[in-house]
């Protein structure tokens, strides 16, 4: 209890960067679009630019404009087995992949104070994906919780809005993963987002470091981890919230609010355990 207390008074600002809602991904032909949350990684800062490196693995990235931001890209060469005929143009093999996607606050280029967005605010990036078959970077790709899962790893660049903060830029780096039964708040320097391959039935097989897993089409337990943890993901935020405004008054009712909250989060790692069995043993029974 000690150490827990511990971590949540030394815990940064209620932020995180995640794809919202938590998705389940196809290998292969199809695309998804992605949806990127960005909260701002500490009071009084306002985002300068955010960075995000695409995943090994990935076949295609179209990424979205967003109003008020410079867009710019570095790309990649692709592994000779995710080439791919470019249908639309008619270019023969594409052999590049977008490596990672840069968006700059247009505004802050010139004065923080005239940001497009305050350090309370959400910034929202999209992305458009497609999966080849072949995975093989163990930076990027994991067995977790026996979800095949590749991570996207992203730098918020901050200012200060005042001049005199010191110090005058500041970063909020979310490029750790994790793997095995680890828990996502286990990436104690700042977890990445990420997302689960959910099926591959486009592909021959998928090629998980060198294992052929045979096609096959998609399963329940993806999608209701996803959404599991989703929902997980929102209730620690309400959580965290609470222990803020233990921090910023000092009166009894903030006092309690920590004691609920830290009994919270308690009670739903356990409440997640027993769904995510719940889970496992309906997709065995069928």
């Amino acid at each position: 209890m000690i150490l827990l207390l511990a971590a949540l008074f030394l815990h940064r600002a209620n932020t995180h960067v995640v794809f919202t809602p938590i998705v389940s991904v196809p290998a292969g032909d199809d695309s998804t679009i992605l949806r990127l949350e960005v909260e701002h990684g500490y009071s009084g800062y306002v985002l300068r630019s955010f960075r995000v490196q695409i995943a090994q693995g990935v076949q295609i990235v179209r990424p979205g404009n967003r109003a008020g931001y410079v867009l710019s890209a570095q790309h990649r060469a692709l592994p000779a087995q995710n080439w791919y005929v470019d249908s639309d143009g008619g270019l023969g093999n594409v052999t590049t992949v977008i490596d990672s996607i840069t968006w700059t606050n247009s505004a802050v280029l010139t004065n923080a104070s005239t940001s497009n967005t305050s350090d309370a605010e959400i910034d929202v990036f999209e992305l458009q994906i497609t999966l080849g078959c072949v995975f093989d970077d163990a930076n990027t790709n994991s067995l977790w919780k026996g979800n095949y899962t590749l991570w996207f790893y992203a730098i918020e660049y901050l200012v200060a809005v005042n001049a005199s903060v010191d110090p005058p830029t500041r970063q909020a780096q979310w490029t750790a993963s994790v793997s095995g039964n680890q828990t996502w708040l286990d990436a104690k320097s700042g977890p990445a987002p990420y997302v689960f391959i959910d099926n591959w039935d486009a592909c021959t097989a998928l090629v998980w470091f060198g294992d052929n897993i045979p096609a096959r089409a998609t399963t329940t337990r993806f999608a209701t981890a996803a959404q599991l943890q989703s929902a997980l993901l929102e209730f620690n935020s309400t959580c965290t919230q609470m222990i803020d405004t233990y921090h910023s008054r000092s009166d009894y009712v903030s006092v309690a609010a920590l004691v609920v909250a830290i009994f919270s989060v308690v009670y739903s790692s356990v409440l997640a355990n027993r769904i995510s069995k719940l889970a496992g043993w309906r997709e065995m029974k069928n």
